[in-house]
């Protein structure tokens, strides 16, 4: 399964997402997820996670990701790391926004990095 769409579906778990390793498009929208564990989703490029309860999310291990949309969560901490593909990364109406700005932005644009457009 390389794509995978789950969005509005009362879902609350995604515990065994971590199997489809040749996973590239994820859409979880408009679920009850608190957690969503994707570090064996390695080929992952597209992530749409909005409207959740997610707090955090690591997203270091998915170097491949050009877009991700987690707009509308409650997240404060947001793992980039070893991202050199992520191109597009919305990240508004967030209710921490003030507490999710910590975020090394220096590590996403840095020498020879493709522009990256935050959407606030």
């Amino acid at each position: 399964i390389t794509y995978l769409d789950v969005s509005n579906k009362s879902i609350i778990d995604l515990t065994g997402i971590e199997a489809f390793t040749a996973l590239a498009t994820l859409k979880c929208l408009d679920n009850q997820l608190t957690n969503l564990v994707l570090t064996n989703n390695t080929v992952l490029t597209t992530l749409h996670s909005r409207r959740k309860q997610l707090t955090s999310i690591d997203l270091s291990n998915n170097p491949l990701l050009v877009e991700s949309d987690l707009s509308q969560n409650d997240l404060v901490i947001i793992h980039l790391e070893a991202n050199d593909s992520l191109f597009i990364l919305k990240i508004h109406q967030m209710l921490r926004l003030a507490e999710i700005l910590h975020i090394k932005l220096s590590d996403l644009v840095k020498e020879g990095r493709m522009n990256l457009m935050l959407f606030f």
